[in-house]
């Protein structure tokens, strides 16, 4: 980048993280890089707790699996790399050398495993997984996974997190035209297609959305999802034998792509932790980069996101955190559960989902 001798921040990135650059992540730095006090949960696959890059940035967590694959084990870590690469993508230490780093560097991430090593799981784990991370202090709950199938049990849990202002960026899923194992070409993915839900899809290098992003009315926003080195677990996974390296790998998908957007999110929130939940959303939204005809479409929603916009132009501050909702009518308008003690009870079936995998390298 020509300017990177007037960027404080430029010794942190490095020639291949092409992402960075183009969401102006790298200039947005300038304003935060990511605050301890900001809780990012990653509901995915586990995450390798031994990773160099990861270990400053992650808390404990909590592991929901009611069963699994009979090429799994019931294994706390990160036995897919799936959880670890998107972790890295929001929170890991700069590492240049590698092309790895971490948009928000200075959060706190809070894994939280539903997914086997196989990536599937079951809806059920993962709307305990989200209340969970409700519970349990985070401000922004990425979920890059995704089932054709609508879920009453996920509906709930994302309703219950909106209502405590937590904000739940989801990956829209890999079923464009140039997607893979999907229903339909562009069969909404659930928990990203919900009310509530920030739905992200994906885009290039040339900034164009990808052939692989699925497109609808849901799609809030777009990031970059092609070609993405992030950190793998230091061990071989189930996905070694489809080409996922040891330690760092690049991969694509929307998957990457929430994440980014749920990192940008975390450095806004840095910045200035008083905004709501909304506020977040309303701000990445109004101050995106339009992509293709002016205004919103169903390939790109706003635009591409832009971190350095989004963190310089001012939202206004809503009246307080929506902690205060009526818990009990989310739980009746949806029509199932119950509340206890401030949390919905899933009563849903177990669905079976499979998390948005990366096109590109894992199929």
């Amino acid at each position: 980048m020509a300017d990177d001798a007037q960027n404080s921040s430029a010794p942190y990135v490095g020639i291949g993280q092409w992402a960075l650059r183009r969401m102006q992540v790298d200039r947005a730095w300038d304003v935060a890089r990511g605050s301890p006090q900001i809780v990012v949960a990653i509901v995915d696959t586990g995450v390798d707790r031994g990773h160099p890059d990861l270990a400053g940035a992650l808390l404990p967590g909590a592991t929901f699996l009611s069963r699994v694959s009979s090429a799994c084990t019931y294994d706390d870590e990160d036995d897919n790399s799936h959880g670890t690469h998107i972790a890295g993508i929001i929170g890991a230490a700069p590492n240049p050398a590698a092309g790895s780093g971490g948009v928000a560097f200075g959060v706190r991430i809070l894994p939280i495993k539903v997914l086997d090593c196989a990536g599937t799981g079951s809806n059920s784990d993962i709307a305990a997984g989200i209340v969970w991370a409700t519970d349990h202090g985070a401000r922004i709950v990425n979920v890059s996974l995704g089932s054709p199938v609508e879920s009453d049990a996920l509906a709930t849990a994302v309703r219950y997190a909106v209502a405590k202002d937590v904000l739940v960026v989801a990956a829209a899923g890999n079923c464009g035209e140039g997607g893979g194992r999907c229903r339909f070409v562009n069969s909404p993915e659930f928990p990203a297609a919900l009310p509530g839900a920030l739905a992200v899809g994906a885009t290039d290098a040339d900034d164009e959305v990808t052939s692989f992003s699925t497109r609808g009315a849901q799609i809030a926003i777009v990031a970059p999802g092609v070609r993405i080195t992030s950190t793998t677990p230091r061990y071989a996974t189930y996905q070694s034998a489809r080409g996922v390296t040891p330690n760092y790998a690049a991969l694509s998908g929307t998957s990457q792509a929430s994440a980014f957007v749920a990192g940008i999110a975390a450095l806004m929130l840095s910045a200035d932790p008083r905004l709501s939940a909304s506020d977040v959303a309303d701000r990445l939204a109004a101050y995106a980069d339009d992509l293709g005809d002016p205004g919103r479409d169903d390939a790109s929603g706003a635009g591409r996101v832009n971190a350095l916009r989004a963190l310089n132009h001012p939202t206004p501050i809503s009246s307080g955190r929506a902690g205060t909702a009526d818990l009990s009518s989310i739980a009746r308008d949806i029509g199932i559960g119950s509340v206890d003690a401030g949390r919905p009870r899933i009563t849903a079936a177990d669905t079976r989902i499979e998390l948005v995998e990366d096109v590109a390298t894992l199929r």
